[in-house]
């Protein structure tokens, strides 16, 4: 028997905190419009839109867990890894994220550079421009 859309849930998604395309308030009502129960808001090396998604799936009724999805390296790989039900208001694990996201602009940079190489007129605060705040990350 299919599942009835009032039972799903998605535990991966990202805002335009990272990389999606949808502010916190965007995701929450596209969720609670399909009928979605619970989602997680798991932007990459982010907390940034949790609270506003709380504070909006609290009203419409839709369970937000706080989540993130850091990245790390395994033997020379990059991998991430979904972080759930985290404190985002913890100063200490505020920190930790913020070496994350330093890091993010760092390898933006030297993507930068190796466009530049190649003959790509592109500058990194155009980019973090447009980013807004945002992460940078490959296409």
């Amino acid at each position: 028997m299919a599942a009835r859309a009032e039972h799903y849930c998605d535990l991966h998604l990202h805002t335009i905190a990272s990389d999606g395309t949808l502010t916190p308030e965007q995701l929450v009502d596209y969720a609670s419009s399909k009928g979605y129960r619970a989602i997680a808001v798991t932007d990459h090396d982010s907390w940034e839109s949790i609270g506003a998604a709380q504070a909006l799936g609290s009203r419409v009724g839709l369970e937000v867990v706080p989540g993130i999805e850091l990245s790390t390296n395994l033997e020379d790989r990059e991998i991430h890894v979904l972080g759930y039900f985290i404190d985002h208001h913890d100063g200490v694990f505020r920190a930790k994220v913020a070496h994350f996201k330093q890091a993010r602009v760092e390898r933006a940079g030297r993507m930068v550079e190796k466009l530049a190489a190649m003959g790509v007129r592109v500058e990194l605060p155009r980019v973090l421009q447009i980013a807004g705040g945002g992460s940078v990350g490959r296409p």
